[in-house]
């Protein structure tokens, strides 16, 4: 875990100037892991480190330069590798010096992991700051009128004083709407962050964002053997650049393909044959209501096999609107992450363990791609023959009409964001009213459909692919759980987040991750020597939608209906309060199916409820 608060000051004489302290004790739940390195009250901006890292490591000045770096060997993937290129390095954040001092922008891609780094360049009087490709780690920033802030940790800038904060009416409306365009909105209009695979520049008088890393779509030629043996060679090189023999190991384990791949990996390495599986478990729960969450049978079968310890903790026993105030203490900010007690159980678990760091298998269906874009490109290239091939292998694996799996996936991939093209352009055209949770007068203001016009859907596999890896909803997702596993004291690491990996992937050929009706063959393939056949030949997915509606009606139905009846006054001005009372009624009465839009809808709503009452704006 590596945070940081930088502030730079700007003088009457516009010299930017800067100083390292650390006063952030608050901010954690383990404070006795934090250490201070200059006591004086006079110093102006903070740094904040944890016992495993020097300072030196986190930070290094010269008469020239200032740097705040959270480069490690933990974060950087690559970092040994480029030792040798680079010459002598004290300590990591020398590497981000040298990187400003002697690389092109568009080199800084090299750099494989989860990273960020500030450089204030005395000299030029100017700062350089940067984001990993994945925005793995966060980094927040504040420009006023003479001051510049930068932080690991929204929650650092929101508790500085001098900060003006006032509520980012876009960012709300595309929250409540269930909409997330912009990579660099928070919900203060004061503080911004850093996207991912992106640079910032500044000097005494402006400041510009570009992007040094673009990700493509270009198809290899390499057959599918050929495919997976090097796909398995990027996953092997991926786990032998992160694995540290001095660190104890964690694994976030559902008992899906991705965590189990993290798992099986891991445990063949001779580095780590002691790795600790973190589960979450559903036992004291209607089977009717945990089927399909409930993954403990994959668990145990993999978990015998390897024989690797295994701790859980009941899942049922816990809700994230239940202790919403915990988690937006920690986040500072709405969240859409219904499943927040997940990770943050597993981090709790693996602190009380001594590990240091947890991997997790997060997003690797999306890394690889599910593959199901393959059967939209078939139909429109009117490879028809080919396309019932596929739809009669999945109607096999998965025992449903073939007929049923054409309306699901051709028609609701495609037609379905056909049609809300299309009926978004005639009621603009008409002037039509186009609210959903917001009302029409908040859309407007807020100019909600303006932003958030809907793509024509694509038909290119490939291409659908890079557009689902680009989705803002999955940076959203790495950025919460970050700042949890840094609250709890943990590193995380995320193997599939890989940047090679992620461009080999991008680069194969889309038939090799639909094959004989499942998804995400190709990496079945490279996998299948570790993998139980149970895992190996799984082809459905856990579904919490009726976890959280049974949580919803137990744990938190009074918080939900009086958040509805009941809103925040400034929130009222602006929603559909009828329409939520609707929905809200209609999950209640439903015994049988939940509809996950109608539970993600209240959610949001809830917990933008919540903050604002808790920041009191009315």
């Amino acid at each position: 875990m590596e945070e940081f608060l930088l502030k730079l000051n700007h003088k009457s004489d516009t010299k930017i100037e800067g100083q390292i302290r650390l006063n952030l004790h608050d901010h954690f739940l383990y404070p006795s892991d934090l250490r201070s390195f200059s006591e004086d009250k006079d110093l102006f901006s903070y740094i904040c480190f944890t016992d495993n890292l020097s300072e030196e490591s986190l930070s290094y000045e010269n008469s020239n330069y200032l740097v705040i770096s959270t480069l490690s060997d933990e974060t950087i993937n690559n970092f040994k590798n480029l030792k040798p290129e680079l010459g002598y390095i004290a300590n990591p954040s020398e590497l981000a010096l040298k990187f400003y001092l002697s690389y092109p922008l568009d080199s800084f891609k090299n750099l494989s992991g989860g990273f960020c780094f500030v450089v204030f360049d005395k000299q030029e009087n100017k700062i350089f700051c940067i984001r990993d490709q994945h925005g793995i780690k966060n980094l927040f920033y504040s420009i006023g009128e003479n001051t510049v802030y930068f932080s690991t940790r929204l929650t650092f800038l929101v508790s500085q004083k001098d900060i003006k904060k006032t509520i980012n009416i876009q960012t709300l409306a595309d929250f409540l709407e269930l909409s997330k365009n912009c990579k660099s909105s928070t919900f203060y209009n004061e503080i911004n962050k850093l996207p991912n695979a992106c640079c910032f520049k500044k000097n005494s008088s402006n400041f510009e964002i570009s992007h040094y890393d673009q990700l493509d779509a270009k198809i290899n030629n390499s057959d599918f053997k050929e495919t997976s043996k090097n796909l398995r060679n990027l996953i092997e090189n991926v786990f032998d650049r992160k694995l540290n023999k001095n660190k104890r190991v964690g694994v976030m384990f559902s008992g899906g393909l991705d965590s189990s791949t993290v798992l099986s990996m891991l445990s063949s390495k001779k580095k780590h044959p002691d790795v600790l599986a973190i589960s979450s478990i559903f036992e004291n729960i209607d089977s009717s209501i945990s089927k399909g969450a409930d993954e403990s049978y994959f668990q145990k079968k993999l978990l015998q096999d390897k024989k690797i310890k295994h701790q859980t903790f009941e899942g049922n026993d816990h809700s994230t609107l239940r202790d919403i105030d915990e988690y937006l203490k920690i986040i500072g900010e709405p969240f859409f992450f219904p499943n927040a007690y997940i990770p943050f159980n597993c981090f709790k678990i693996a602190k009380q363990n001594n590990i240091n760091i947890v991997f997790n298998g997060n997003d690797g269906d999306t890394v690889i791609s599910h593959g199901y874009e393959l059967l939209v490109e078939l139909f429109f290239s009117f490879k028809w023959v080919t396309l019932y091939k596929e739809l009669s292998n999945i109607s096999k694996v998965k025992k449903i009409n073939r007929r049923f799996i054409f309306r699901r996936i051709v028609i609701g991939r495609f037609f379905n964001q056909l049609v809300i093209f299309l009926i978004f352009h005639i009621k603009n055209f008409f002037k039509l009213n186009q609210n959903l949770t917001i009302n029409s007068i908040f859309s407007n203001e807020s100019e909600f459909f303006k932003r958030n016009k809907p793509k024509f859907p694509l038909i290119d596999a490939a291409k659908n692919h890079l557009q689902v890896l680009n989705q803002n909803l999955q940076f959203e997702a790495i950025e919460k759980q970050g700042a949890m596993a840094s609250y709890v004291g943990i590193e995380e690491s995320y193997p599939f987040y890989d940047i090679e990996l992620i461009k080999y992937c991008l680069s194969i050929n889309p038939r090799f991750k639909l094959m004989n009706g499942m998804q995400r063959f190709i990496l079945r393939d490279s996998m299948k020597d570790l993998l139980p056949k149970e895992i190996f030949e799984r082809t459905d997915k856990s579904q919490f939608s009726s976890i959280l509606r049974n949580n919803f009606l137990k744990k938190s139905e009074p918080l939900i209906s009086q958040s509805i009846e009941n809103p925040n006054k400034f929130l009222l001005k602006r929603i559909d309060k009828e329409n939520l009372l609707k929905v809200w009624r209609k999950i209640k009465t439903n015994k049988i199916h939940v509809n996950s839009n109608e539970l993600s809808v209240i959610f949001a709503f809830v917990v933008v409820n919540r903050w604002l009452n808790n920041e009191k704006y009315n």
